[in-house]
């Protein structure tokens, strides 16, 4: 969810992937929903911004890429898209305790839900359910060192 850490440890991966091959690319979804104009965050706007991302991330997997993407997937069919569209794919759940989310909210929007002051935020008003299919699951309840450190774990997915 947001908070949970997925842009870091994104970042982190990609920092360590690239110390021994420079074909790789972080699409992250909040840069991408700047990009694509896409601010819509109710759930049809969040299917159409995953829709997108689930299709950007095959066509660049496809042309020999590798893709680590952060974002709040919620969707199964674009997960399934995914599986079936490109070579690789796996993936990552970080998980987070809602205490240390709203500890976090970098963003206010836990508290912006809790205040009615933000709407359309997953995990509050619109249901987030775990992945039953990820290949790995992080926790994020532990200090930040402990967290990065998880990057390798994560770069054993990679091919």
């Amino acid at each position: 969810m947001a908070g949970a850490g997925k842009t870091t440890l994104a970042k982190e991966v990609v920092r360590l992937y690239r110390l021994e091959n420079q074909n790789v690319i972080h699409l992250d979804g909040d840069r991408i929903r700047e990009i694509m104009h896409n601010f819509d965050y109710s759930l049809a706007g969040r299917g159409s911004n995953a829709r997108t991302i689930a299709k950007l991330c095959c066509e660049l997997s496809n042309q020999g890429i590798h893709v680590v993407c952060s974002i709040l997937s919620i969707f199964e069919e674009h997960k399934r898209y995914c599986v079936e569209n490109s070579d690789g794919f796996a993936e990552v759940f970080i998980e987070v305790s809602m205490k240390n989310l709203r500890a976090r909210d970098q963003k206010a929007l836990y508290s912006g839900a809790e205040n009615k002051q933000v709407t359309n935020v997953i995990g509050v008003d619109i249901p987030f359910n775990t992945p039953a299919t990820a290949a790995m699951t992080i926790e994020n309840n532990v200090s930040e060192d402990e967290f990065l450190a998880s990057a390798t774990r994560v770069l054993r997915l990679l091919p």
